[in-house]
């Protein structure tokens, strides 16, 4: 009896287990089987944390989404930009196209210790990464307000380049963890958490190291506070 409730035991127990899967874009475009769209979605139907992959015919593409892109809310899941393996972003994310209206962020984490990994974003309504509901998300290796070559400024009149909350993470102590922000829009990161992380990034310097961006609007680069 004792070995029959045992087994009974494990069927419940594996039945209601989440597994990790891995979404992989293959597409550029906003919507459809491969976007990047649908695999946040898939993501975020999938419980236990998932991987978001740029497929190799991706390197190089700029994705811009005409309606804000879903929340990631998925929690331990990872979107990865690194396509090459260099630590820099290979897949650029455009906001250009939304209204102002939308006021969307580029991307939105409300799950906890996601990480955002080698993207470069810019150019969305008002923040290009909100993380402010997202306590335990970690940002690294990203361009913002700048493209693929992170070289050249790329906002519009935004609130703040990177927002984030409770013991979040931008940057870190390995070259690779380094973002490079520009501070083209109000503000380059806006903390307004406790035990959150900035280290090791690159604010106002373009990813050459050199000089700084020829951004036509002064900003602050990080802001601590409510607001």
């Amino acid at each position: 009896m004792s070995r029959y409730w045992l087994a009974v035991g494990a069927l419940v127990l594996l039945s209601g287990s989440s597994r990790s899967s891995t979404f992989t874009v293959t597409s550029a475009a906003d919507v459809g089987r491969g976007s990047l769209r649908e695999a946040l979605v898939r993501a975020a139907k999938n419980p236990g944390p998932d991987a978001i992959l740029f497929a190799p015919s991706m390197a190089g593409q700029l994705i811009r989404p005409v309606t804000p892109l879903p929340t990631l809310r998925d929690a331990g899941t990872e979107i990865n930009g690194d396509i090459d393996g260099n630590g820099a972003p290979d897949v650029a994310l455009d906001g250009s196209l939304l209204l102002p209206s939308w006021a969307a962020s580029g991307l939105r984490v409300t799950g906890d210790d996601c990480t955002i990994r080698a993207l470069a974003i810019s150019r969305f309504p008002t923040d290009q990464i909100d993380a402010l509901d997202g306590p335990g998300t970690k940002i690294v290796g990203c361009y913002i307000n700048t493209g693929l070559s992170g070289t050249q400024a790329s906002f519009r009149a935004s609130e703040a380049g990177i927002v984030i909350g409770d013991s979040d993470q931008v940057g870190g102590p390995n070259e690779g963890d380094r973002n490079v922000i520009c501070v083209g829009s109000a503000i380059g990161i806006w903390m307004m958490g406790k035990g959150a992380l900035i280290a090791g990034n690159w604010i106002g310097v373009p990813a050459t190291g050199q000089g700084t961006f020829a951004a036509t609007r002064e900003g602050t680069g990080v802001w601590i506070g409510s607001g």
